[in-house]
Parts: C-alpha cells; structure tokens; sequence
C-alpha cells in the first residue's frame, strides 16, 4: 500500500501545478479552466466513493487496485494528446471516478484497516508516508522532466511509471481481508475451539465494535467527519494546483 500511494503521486495529484503554465500557454486554458480540471476530479472521486467502497468491501484492492491504476495509466496517456479544455478536465473527472489517487484514498485505506487491529493507527500512518515521500520525490522529478520533453511526454512516462508500480505488485501481493487466508486482524490465527484455562469452548470475543453503514450514518459523528473530509479536500486540492504558479 506504501508503494501503491507512493505511485499516485505520479498522477498529477500534487505535482499538477507544475503543469498549469506550460498547459495553459499551448492549450489556451486559463487558471480557472485548469481547476475545474481538479474540482472535477474531486466531485467525481466523492460521487463514486459510495459504491468504490461497496465494491472495496467485495472483491478487495487485488481487483480493484490493478483496474483502477490501468484506467488511470491509459487516462494520463490520453491527457499528452489533449488538444482542448473539454478533454482535460473529462479525464481528470474520470480518474476521480475510479477512487485510486482521489483525495482522503479509500481504495489503500480500507484495506490497511482491514488487515490491522491492534495497530492499526501505526500501520494506516506508515502507509501514508508513501503519498508524502511521493510528493518529495515526484515534484522535482517532475519539473525536470518538463523542463527536458516537455509536457505531454512527461504524461507519458508518469503513465508508464505509475501502472508499473502499481499494477504488478497489486495483484500479486494484496488480498481482500485475513479471513480469506485463514487469518484474523494482526495476522494471528484464529483461537481453537477450546479456549480458556477451563478448556470449554465458546466464541472469541471481538476486540472492535464493527458498524454497520445504517448504523454509522444514524450518528452526528459520521456526518462531521464527511463536513470535515470534504472542507479539507477541497481546500488542499484547489492550494496544491494556484500555489506553484504563483
């Protein structure tokens, strides 16, 4: 999941600003134009976040992961042959739709989550360390990459890039939940039968509260925490593309 956030910077998630002069002077786009491009990308990352999640929960990030990243790959593909405003910010809307390298990633999250109980805080932090050391590393590497073949074949080696990191590893390494492996959160396995000092039998006693979506939406909590989430994407996206220009 490291190297997956790590990839994602790839995608012009925080390095986009750098293309905003360049794209803008051969494309006839204004400052404007060029966020749109990230706002839609935004709306459409939160409009299919409902049904990402859904499909996160059934088939995992081995399925999705390697789905998601090769439309993305072929999306940044198809943004070096821009040739007008419409087309960027259509495939900045369809990138968002995937839920791979959206604001707030449900698809490397949920399955960090999944797989960590005890430390899981440590373990969701490590994981989004790759989204920063991403950015550190893609920035500079980005800008001399536009400064060298220009902007539309540095989308081409960002695309080849970010599938080959992504894809591979994806559906080698990842797997939906631990129960599909026989395990439970934290790799353990699970107790036997008969546990206790007693030695009688009974059920393991769940060491998290699992909520249901109905549940979790009955509450003010959930409902602050969506205010919150989507406040602080917004700000962050639009700051991350007006602030290198500027």
């Amino acid at each position: 999941m490291w190297l997956v956030n790590f990839s994602t910077m790839a995608t012009g998630s925080l390095s986009f600003g750098l293309f905003v002069i360049p794209m803008g002077g051969e494309l006839g786009m204004s400052r404007g134009l060029l966020g749109w491009a990230v706002t839609a990308r935004q709306l459409a990352a939160g409009i299919s976040s409902f049904l990402v999640g859904r499909l996160i929960d059934r088939y995992g990030p081995r399925v999705l992961i390697p789905v998601s990243a090769t439309i993305i790959g072929i999306a940044l593909l198809a943004m070096s042959r821009v040739d007008s405003p419409w087309q960027v910010i259509a495939i900045f809307g369809l990138m968002g739709l995937t839920g791979l390298a959206a604001p707030q990633n449900i698809m490397t999250s949920v399955p960090v989550a999944k797989w960590f109980d005890r430390k899981k805080g440590l373990a969701l932090a490590l994981a989004v360390t790759g989204l920063g050391i991403g950015g550190v590393f893609f920035l500079p590497f980005t800008q001399w990459l536009l400064g060298s073949v220009g902007w539309r074949t540095t989308w081409v080696i960002m695309a080849v890039m970010f599938m080959a990191m992504s894809v591979p590893l994806s559906a080698i390494f990842l797997r939906r939940q631990p129960e599909d492996m026989g395990l439970e959160t934290d790799g353990r396995r699970p107790a036997p039968g008969l546990a206790g000092r007693a030695g009688q039998a009974g059920p393991a006693v769940p060491e998290e509260v699992s909520w249901t979506v109905q549940e979790a939406f009955r509450t003010a909590t959930m409902w602050k925490l969506l205010l919150a989430f989507a406040l602080a994407g917004i700000a962050q996206g639009e700051t991350s593309v007006h602030r290198i220009p500027y």
